[in-house]
């Protein structure tokens, strides 16, 4: 038994210095490609955009001096159709090089170099988690968050399911909506910790998929394949960019969405229509190794009559994205918001963690909090129900600003009706 124990610490310490070693060698070349590039850099970072007329952009610059000129259109102007009323100007995807991004600070030709820090720490912290057991979580841990019932067929009424991270099954305006179908294991490195709030076979027929964005834990190639089986005339409303994918995958309704754009579904017989807009996030894409942020992503706003769900996706804390979604949509009956991963620090720069959540749901001056993104795949170094807890905190600490709103933290499979 000592003997077994000896060698486990032993392989737990080489991991350890493996992984340390990595995290030199990524922050040394990290620091090398900075100082070969800090004039592109200043350059890159020096974008300003002038939005005039119906959405033509107008790229300006600033050279080595701090000065601004006009350049050649390097961003493609993007069309795009607000449905939600206000005066504002709405925010919309910048595209350089076959490139999205949000805003001009960022800088997509850096993210290898960033982010491959990042990446040995969470190697090193999973490999550590991994060895020590913490990943295992208890099955009557996992029963507590399981109440599965039965789906119903449709329902005129808005009903909200959730399945698992970032799917759920919305019913609203007798139309079925599942967002980000995600049903097994993403892979060997991410299993399911949660299983799944309604299995896929138990679902009702599907009109609509909504997809945030194309990573894999929102974008399921097995999953979106097997719901298309069940469902073949089910549309997608996919963000642009990913439209060549679904078509590839069969899907012969995808249709795809540039911020602001929406879709109208149902019909009278169907108690009205459903309006889906795609709504702006803080985020990034990727699928493979050449593609970064070569797709957009962002979040959706389904709106039925004086029924207005807003489904954030996956994204971090930007104060002018959810001040614009409530002007856009005030009323917000129910908000599906991210609350993890809160750990390590360095994720949040793309998402946010349960304290962040809360105070944009604050901004978004939502009827209730629907916790999303939490206890189905290991994505951070978080305890298994740490999202949760840290929600509840948060949520006490704003008790005096948030008033009567309520914070609905369901269960997989558990139905929240929409009153």
């Amino acid at each position: 038994m000592f003997y077994m124990l000896g060698d486990r610490m032993e392989c737990m310490r080489r991991i350890t210095l493996l992984t340390a070693v990595c995290a030199v060698i990524a922050l040394t070349c990290g620091e090398l490609h900075a100082m070969h590039t800090q004039k592109r850099e200043r350059r890159v970072a020096g974008f300003a955009r002038e939005v005039t007329g119906a959405g033509a952009v107008q790229l300006l610059r600033v050279d080595d001096d701090g000065h601004l000129f006009s350049s050649e259109r390097l961003v493609e102007p993007i069309a795009f159709d607000v449905s939600g009323g206000g005066d504002a100007e709405p925010l919309i995807p910048l595209r350089h090089n076959g490139r999205y991004f949000l805003r001009t600070s960022h800088k997509p030709l850096q993210f290898y170099w960033e982010h491959l820090p990042v990446s040995c720490t969470l190697l090193r912290n999973k490999l550590w988690r991994r060895a020590s057991g913490a990943y295992r979580v208890p099955e009557e841990r996992l029963d507590a968050w399981l109440q599965r019932e039965e789906s119903l067929e449709r329902s005129l009424q808005s009903v909200v399911t959730w399945i698992g991270h970032s799917s759920f099954l919305i019913q609203v305006g007798g139309i079925n909506i599942v967002t980000d179908p995600v049903f097994g294991d993403l892979s060997a490195w991410y299993p399911r910790l949660l299983p799944p709030g309604i299995h896929i076979e138990q679902l009702p027929p599907i009109d609509l998929v909504l997809l945030s964005h194309n990573h894999r834990d929102h974008m399921d190639e097995a999953s979106l394949r097997a719901l298309l089986a069940r469902n073949p005339r089910m549309k997608a409303l996919v963000p642009e960019g990913n439209k060549e994918w679904f078509d590839h995958a069969g899907f012969v309704d995808a249709v795809e969405h540039t911020w602001w754009e929406h879709t109208d579904s149902g019909s009278d017989d169907q108690a009205g229509v459903v309006a889906c807009t795609f709504v702006p996030a803080d985020h990034w894409s990727q699928r493979g190794l050449r593609d970064h942020n070569a797709s957009l992503w962002g979040g959706w706003v389904i709106r039925h009559e004086d029924q207005i769900i807003y489904f954030a996706g996956d994204t971090a804390y930007d104060e002018q994205i959810f001040d614009e979604v409530a002007q856009r949509f005030p009323s917000i009956t129910a908000a599906l918001m991210p609350i993890s991963p809160c750990s390590p620090v360095a994720l949040r720069r793309n998402h946010m963690s349960a304290r962040q959540s809360v105070a944009a749901f604050a901004r978004l001056g939502a009827c209730r909090f629907v916790p999303a993104h939490w206890g189905t795949f290991a994505m951070g170094t978080d305890e298994f129900e740490a999202p949760i807890r840290e929600l509840e905190r948060s949520w006490q600490q704003r008790r005096a600003e948030l008033g009567d709103r309520q914070l609905c933290v369901v269960k997989a499979g558990q139905r929240l009706a929409l009153e």
